[in-house]
C-alpha cells in the first residue's frame, strides 16, 4: 500500500493510507479490481501485476489533483488573510493618523475663558506622578474634584470658577492614565484601590489633613470607595450622577451600557475612537448631552487630552481592571450631596436614589434638568451648589 501512498505523502504529507484510498473513490475503483491480500500478492500473473500498477497510478493522479486543489485553497486562504492583514494596518494608520491632534493647553484657554487663573504642576503622589490643576487661593479651604470617563481636569473648570471666586483652594487632578498625568502599563495598575491611593497621596503630599470631595461619573467610583474606607480624610462628599456601589434599582435596560463591555476590549476601543478625528467618542459626548454644551473649540481641548502619549487607551484600562468587592454595610457617616441629573441617560435615576439607603447624612438633590454632563452644562448652578454645601449649608432635599 505504501506504493500507492508515498506520491501523496511527498507533497502533502497526510501519511495516511486513508487518505490514498480516498483519493481512489474518485475513479469509482472496486476493491475486487485488485487484490492487495498475501494471496494477491503471490500471483504470478504479470496481468494482475500491470492492473495494479494501473491503480496505484490513477491513485497517483488522483491524491495529485486534490493535493494541487487543497494547495490553491490554501493559497486563496492566505492571500486573503493577509489582505485582512494590511487592511487592518491600514485602519490603523489611518485612525491613528486622523486623531493626531496639535498641542493645546487646557489651562490657558479655561483661564482666558473664565477670568480665573488655572495653574497646574506634576505632582508626586507615592506610586506615580499626577498633572493637577489649581485655582483660587492657596490658604482657601481645599476642594478636591474628580472627573469622570472620556473627560479630565478641563470638564470641571466651570463649578472650579465658581469655587475659586468663593475662596476655596480648588484641587483638580486628571486622574491615573488621563491626559497629562502617568499611564502606567497593565490593567491592574487601575484597580480602584489604586486610584483611591492616589487621592491619598495628592491630600498627603499638600499638606491637608482633610478636604471637601467632589466627584463625577467614574471619578464618583473613586469617591465613593475613598467615603468607604477612609471617612477620615474628608468632610464633606458631593457627588454627580454616580451611585453608591451597593445600590440598586430599576431602568438598566433603558440606558447606554455597551459601552462599558466595549471599553473592555483591550487595544480596539482605543483605535476605533481615533477614527474621523475622534467622531466615535465627540458624536457620544453630543448626542447624550443639552444642546451647545461641547461647542468645536471646547471639544478640541478634549481631543488633545484624548490623543496625548496615548491617553484613550490607558483611560480604557479603568473598564478592564478588576472590580474591588465591597465588605460590610459600606455606610457612608459623613455629610453627603448626591446631585441627579434629569436626562441621565448612562445611569438609572433609581439607582442614583438608593444611594440614600447608604447614607447617614445623604441629601440628594435632583436638578430637574441636566443630562450626564450636567457640570458642563450648567457649571454656575452645580458650582453654587458646592459652594453652598461645602460651608455648611444643606440644601432642601428634592427627593
Amino acid at each position: 500500500m505504501a506504493f500507492g501512498v508515498m506520491p501523496c505523502t511527498g507533497f502533502l504529507g497526510c501519511g495516511s493510507v486513508l487518505f490514498a484510498f480516498k483519493c481512489s473513490d474518485h475513479f469509482e475503483l472496486s476493491r475486487n479490481a485488485v487484490d492487495f491480500s498475501d494471496k494477491g500478492n503471490r500471483r504470478t500473473d504479470g496481468g494482475d501485476w500491470a492492473e495494479q500498477g494501473i491503480v496505484a497510478r490513477y491513485r497517483h493522479l488522483a491524491c495529485g489533483r486534490a493535493a494541487s486543489l487543497n494547495e490553491r485553497k490554501r493559497e486563496s486562504t492566505m492571500r486573503k488573510t493577509a489582505v485582512g492583514i494590511v487592511l487592518v494596518v491600514l485602519l490603523m494608520g489611518v485612525g491613528h493618523w486622523s486623531g493626531v491632534q496639535p498641542e493645546r493647553d487646557a489651562r490657558i484657554a479655561a483661564t482666558k475663558e473664565l477670568g480665573v487663573r488655572f495653574e497646574g504642576r506634576i505632582v508626586d503622589v507615592g506610586e506615580l506622578s499626577l498633572h493637577v490643576v489649581f485655582a483660587g487661593p492657596e490658604d482657601g479651604a481645599p476642594v478636591v474634584l474628580l472627573h469622570g470617563f472620556p473627560e479630565f481636569w478641563y470638564a470641571w473648570r466651570g463649578p472650579a470658577a465658581v469655587l475659586a471666586r468663593a475662596g476655596h483652594r480648588v484641587i483638580i487632578p486628571d486622574q491615573r492614565g488621563y491626559n497629562r498625568s502617568d499611564k502606567p502599563s497593565g490593567k491592574d495598575a487601575y484597580r480602584l484601590d489604586r486610584m483611591v491611593g492616589d487621592v491619598l497621596g495628592l491630600i498627603d503630599v499638600l499638606g491637608y489633613e482633610r478636604v471637601d470631595l467632589a466627584a463625577q461619573d467614574v471619578g464618583g467610583r473613586v469617591g465613593w470607595r475613598l467615603m468607604i474606607d477612609h471617612p477620615e480624610r474628608v468632610q464633606r462628599f458631593a457627588v454627580i450622577d454616580a451611585p453608591h456601589p451597593l445600590a440598586k434599582g430599576e431602568g438598566a435596560a433603558n440606558t447606554i451600557s455597551w459601552y462599558r463591555t466595549f471599553l473592555q476590549i483591550p487595544f480596539v476601543p482605543g483605535f476605533t475612537a481615533r477614527l474621523g478625528n475622534w467622531k466615535l467618542l465627540t458624536s457620544n459626548l453630543r448626542e447624550t448631552s443639552a444642546d451647545g454644551a461641547f461647542p468645536e473649540g471646547e471639544m478640541d481641548q478634549f481631543r488633545s487630552a484624548w490623543d496625548r502619549d496615548g491617553a484613550i487607551h490607558s483611560m480604557g484600562a479603568w473598564y478592564r481592571a478588576e472590580p474591588l468587592p465591597v465588605d460590610g454595610a459600606a455606610r457612608v457617616s459623613n455629610p453627603t450631596l448626591v446631585i441627579l441629573a434629569e436626562n441621565d441617560r448612562f445611569i438609572p435615576p433609581a439607582i442614583t436614589r438608593a444611594s440614600l439607603e447608604f447614607l447617614g447624612s445623604g441629601t440628594l438633590v435632583e436638578l430637574g434638568s441636566g443630562t450626564h454632563w450636567v457640570a458642563s452644562e450648567e457649571p454656575e448652578r452645580i458650582g453654587g451648589l458646592l459652594v453652598d454645601f461645602f460651608a455648611g449649608v444643606v440644601p432642601a432635599s428634592s427627593h
